[in-house]
């Protein structure tokens, strides 16, 4: 995979952290987007759509069918079976998970995530003024997994939503087809709806497979969103999709949605977003490659340079979940240390659960080179201790 340099690009990752922290010297590591160049042909239908050279109102959707028509076999494998006349745009999949909580449920509903998990829904929970109910996962010898006593407990609760990361973020877990139909059970049995974040579907390591949790079970309860945006490397192009098979709450979502006018997206996001699926194959499978390199890698630098160090490799995503409470229990000199001292810029866990202080989320998508030289700085963080 080609390395691009991303400095003074308006990147969220590698320009955003100087404003955050005055430094101009940090190595980003943090927000999960990746250092590769996007598929050649995502530079080609911008040049094509460029001379053009007018940009006047668009839609790709008018005709679901035939705009759809390549999503539907890429999913299939993941035993998602796309109807293309209930797919709907949405500008992010957090922004589809904020309008399925405001329409389908009331201020005061009980909502369950599994925590440590992907920061946004937390806030879209509370920021919907809906109460947040956490079904924590079970840590075990360094691999996570679901609490399903806990689990039933809340659900009985009266809580009305459940959102599930999956595959999930930060941990990396690929829930198994038997996790898969445990929970939906336990959502149908208490008429929960189900919302599955799987922005992360793609990026599944060889030794496991994901199934789309809507295909496990006979559930209509259940919102699916996916996007091109982490496979391919294209969050800034604003473009993702949602389905369900319940038509009576697709058509309450997808009025809200109309009444904010969030119908479809730009001209070029819609059109990168349906090549990526079309023509994206190649390019996927040696960014695999690539990916699990990386992963590979902090492996066996931790093993020789920080062996106290807990990390178990991710079964998903780009994401390292590493531990270093070994080496010290002070998270706050341990996080001024890495920004100060090894100027190196790494999520810290507390960002996805109160709890999880002592965990770093590490993002390995980008060079070889710029992956070694932030676990280097790291090595400098802990050994200034």
């Amino acid at each position: 995979m080609k390395y691009l340099d991303r400095k003074n690009t308006f990147s969220v990752k590698w320009d955003f952290p100087e404003i955050l922290f005055g430094k101009k010297d940090l190595l980003p590591l943090w927000v999960a987007d990746m250092d590769f160049e996007c598929p050649f042909f995502v530079n080609n239908i911008i040049k094509d759509r460029a001379e053009h050279n007018l940009y006047g109102y668009s839609s790709m959707i008018d005709d679901p069918k035939t705009y759809f028509e390549p999503f539907i076999p890429w999913f299939k494998k993941y035993g998602l079976e796309l109807d293309s006349n209930r797919i709907f745009f949405i500008p992010g999949v957090v922004t589809g998970i904020n309008f399925v909580i405001d329409t389908l449920t009331e201020v005061g509903d009980k909502v369950i995530i599994q925590p440590p998990v992907y920061t946004p829904f937390y806030s879209s929970i509370e920021g919907n003024k809906r109460v947040l109910v956490e079904n924590r996962l079970i840590l075990n010898d360094g691999s996570y997994s679901i609490d399903f006593n806990n689990l039933e407990t809340q659900a009985s609760s009266g809580a009305k939503l459940m959102i599930l990361c999956s595959p999930h973020n930060p941990v990396g877990r690929v829930w198994t087809i038997d996790e898969l139909k445990r929970i939906v059970e336990i959502c149908r049995k208490n008429e929960i709806i189900l919302i599955s974040d799987e922005i992360h579907c793609d990026l599944v390591y060889d030794e496991q497979k994901f199934v789309s949790t809507s295909s496990v079970a006979d559930y209509d309860k259940i919102f699916t969103f996916f996007s091109p945006s982490k496979t391919f490397n294209v969050a800034g192009l604003k473009t993702a999709f949602g389905t369900s098979k319940n038509d009576i709450l697709l058509k309450r979502v997808k009025e809200r949605l109309e009444t904010f006018h969030i119908t479809t997206g730009s001209i070029q996001g819609m059109l990168i977003a349906r090549a990526c699926y079309e023509f994206g194959n190649e390019w996927y499978l040696d960014l695999m490659i690539q990916l699990n390199k990386n992963r590979v890698i902090i492996r066996e630098f931790l093993d020789e340079k920080l062996p106290k160090a807990i990390y178990k490799l991710p079964e998903s995503t780009y994401l390292a979940w590493v531990d270093f409470s070994n080496y010290t229990d002070d998270v706050e000199i341990l996080n001024d240390r890495l920004l100060n001292v090894g100027k190196v810029f790494i999520s810290p866990g507390s960002l996805y659960g109160e709890e999880e202080k002592r965990y770093y989320r590490i993002n390995f998508g980008t060079s070889e080179e710029i992956l070694l030289d932030g676990l280097q700085r790291i090595v400098k963080s802990i050994e200034s201790l």
